[in-house]
């Protein structure tokens, strides 16, 4: 009994260090190609995902601001662009951003069968205030946009869907 506690005890002692020089000898890797990869004049300062493939990269390189665009291996140059710091920090959220907690809370709540919350009733108050927002150049093309929306899902629920007829597009 004491030789295999003894051979457990190596063994697990045996795998923590592998296990500990793994990771030392990850983070100590990561390291050096961080610094390899960060230029003492190029930084990108914002990236924003298109697609898969595609993005748009904001790039500073020494005081000059670069919009450029990548897509699988190609990169395109678009526009040298004027950015003057207003000192806006990181930490604002941007008016564009969506909570969605109430909408998981909402199919959550339904996956679980309960009726429905106030939570609900918020969430569709929250996408009123989102059409009303003042100043907001893209607020009627997000109007337009829930309005189809609306119809769309409206006209699904009153067609007639018996074995999935009237759900598609052929004629």
């Amino acid at each position: 009994m004491a030789e295999f506690f003894f051979d457990a005890l190596a063994f697990i002692i045996i795998f923590g260090s592998i296990l500990f020089l793994a990771y030392v000898t990850t983070r100590y890797i990561g390291g050096k190609a961080g610094r390899a990869m960060k230029g003492k004049y190029v930084k990108v300062v914002e990236s924003v995902s298109l697609g898969m493939d595609k993005q748009i990269h904001v790039i500073k390189a020494g005081e000059q601001y670069l919009l450029i665009a990548t897509a699988g291996k190609s990169v395109t140059f678009l526009t040298d662009i004027q950015i003057e710091d207003d000192g806006i920090s990181k930490d604002t959220p941007s008016p564009n951003v969506f909570d969605f907690k109430p909408f998981i809370e909402k199919y959550l709540q339904a996956f679980k069968g309960k009726k429905e919350t106030k939570s609900d009733n918020n969430t569709a108050n929250k996408a009123d205030e989102l059409q009303n927002i003042p100043n907001r150049p893209e607020g009627d093309v997000f109007r337009n946009n829930l309005n189809k929306l609306k119809s769309i899902t409206s006209r699904v629920k009153s067609s007639d869907n018996k074995y999935g007829e009237g759900n598609s597009n052929e004629e």
